[in-house]
């Protein structure tokens, strides 16, 4: 199962509650419906997102639909290991 990353959001946004995370949640989920999967896992932490979906095709269709929106590149990881090692990075910067 993959695992995007986004910096997305600022810093303070650091909850699921946030106005912000729902509204984005909300869109991955109709999304999800759109590709007739599911959205497998979501967190937030200091603005940046953590979701996976049980279709690698989404992905990598969200992916380029984030980098053409923000500007922002998503990073895909391939498995829970190096999602991880990726999140553990991630956190120390933040």
């Amino acid at each position: 199962m993959s695992v995007m990353t986004m910096n997305l959001f600022e810093a303070t946004v650091d909850s699921l509650d946030d106005p912000q995370v729902k509204e984005f949640m909300n869109l991955l989920q109709n999304c999800a419906q759109a590709y007739d999967c599911k959205m497998r896992s979501f967190a937030i932490h200091k603005g940046v997102a953590f979701f996976s979906f049980d279709n690698d095709e989404i992905m990598q269709d969200l992916a380029a639909d984030m980098q053409e929106i923000t500007g922002v590149r998503a990073d895909i990881c391939k498995n829970e290991d190096e999602f991880i090692r990726k999140a553990k990075k991630t956190l120390k910067r933040v």
